[in-house]
């Protein structure tokens, strides 16, 4: 089985991660970094189990505050800018956290970002108040961005802002449409520069005018590789939406599911009979060692059980939809 996404890294007994590491039973495991205190933990059991260790670098929204400036207090509408364009200003990110964040991901060329992402309904602990969303959003973009710039897989953390994921990725779409048509624009007006030409010249920029270039949209250094929605807890409506986003962005587009978050309610759970079967991954989502084998099991057993399908055939594919998302 292959966890591919998991925080064991946290656990207090470094044994009792070695053991499940070590474990035959266990082909690989995703370890999820979330915040920067723990994400020296992932670099180093990476290092340790190259063979066993996906590595995952960033920070999660609960720790969205550790990279933005201590006195941030603009407003939501100035952290998100434009709606239309997904233009989020990240001026308050602290200058450090982009070349923090690149020391790890180039140290481990096949590793991942994660776990990233967006939360409306999350309570800090220490001040009893929901976390920042406005400041989820500029970290979230900012680490989006680098993904993207890496051509790197990544996961998503989620809860309770699914359309505003979908949103998020729309703009995105937004932004490289707009930017195909400057480039498109230029070459036009490049070609159609007047200097001293022949007859013949002169007819063939005629000919151009009148049979625009035609725009070729491409998904490279806009998108990550491979995008996870792990632990999805979005309507079966909503997934659906996510599979057909245009320009090939939906093919990159993978759903993961838990014993922890999805076996909770039939709701939660039932989303996964939308997701073509090439989709699908399956997880852990737990920081003790100990419970993830037998939670992975238990989540194996339950999504064969919803696809009517053999228990071996469900392995086979996690296996093979795992090895699809984490390769190059």
């Amino acid at each position: 089985m292959f966890d591919v996404h998991a925080h064991i890294q946290n656990c207090d007994s470094l044994d009792a991660v070695k053991e499940l590491i070590e474990n035959d039973a266990i082909s690989g495991i995703c370890l999820m970094g979330t915040c920067y205190s723990d994400l020296d933990k992932v670099r180093e059991l990476a290092i340790e189990y190259p063979k066993k260790v996906i590595p995952a670098f960033g920070i999660h929204p609960y720790f969205a505050n550790e990279v933005t400036a201590p006195a941030f207090s603009a407003s939501t509408d100035e952290v998100l800018g434009c709606e239309d364009s997904g233009e989020y200003d990240t001026k308050n990110i602290l200058l450090d956290f982009e070349s923090r964040l690149l020391v790890y991901l180039n140290e481990f060329p096949g590793s991942v970002i994660g776990e990233i992402g967006l939360d409306k309904v999350a309570v800090d602990r220490r001040t009893g108040k929901v976390f920042d969303y406005s400041v989820q959003k500029a970290v979230f973009d900012a680490q989006f961005r680098i993904a993207s710039k890496l051509n790197k897989p990544v996961s998503l953390h989620c809860v309770k802002a699914h359309q505003d994921m979908y949103d998020y990725l729309s703009s995105r779409l937004s932004e490289l449409e707009a930017t195909a048509a400057r480039v498109s624009d230029t070459e036009i007006i490049g070609s159609n520069s007047i200097k001293a030409r022949s007859l013949d010249s002169m007819n063939s920029v005629t000919k151009h005018r009148s049979k625009p270039k035609k725009r070729v949209l491409n998904l490279a250094s806009h998108f990550p590789s491979k995008i996870m929605l792990h632990s999805y807890s979005g309507s079966a409506e909503l997934a659906k939406r996510f599979l057909k986003l245009p320009i090939g962005l939906g093919n990159r587009i993978y759903f993961s599911f838990s014993q922890f978050v999805n076996m909770r309610s039939s709701k939660l759970g039932d989303t996964l009979m939308v997701i073509p079967q090439n989709r699908i991954l399956l997880e852990s989502d737990l920081e003790d060692p100990r419970n993830v084998y037998s939670s992975l099991l238990t989540v194996h057993k339950w999504a064969s059980e919803k696809l009517c399908i053999p228990q071996e055939e469900m392995l086979k594919i996690s296996l093979q939809n795992s090895a699809d998302f984490f390769s190059r």
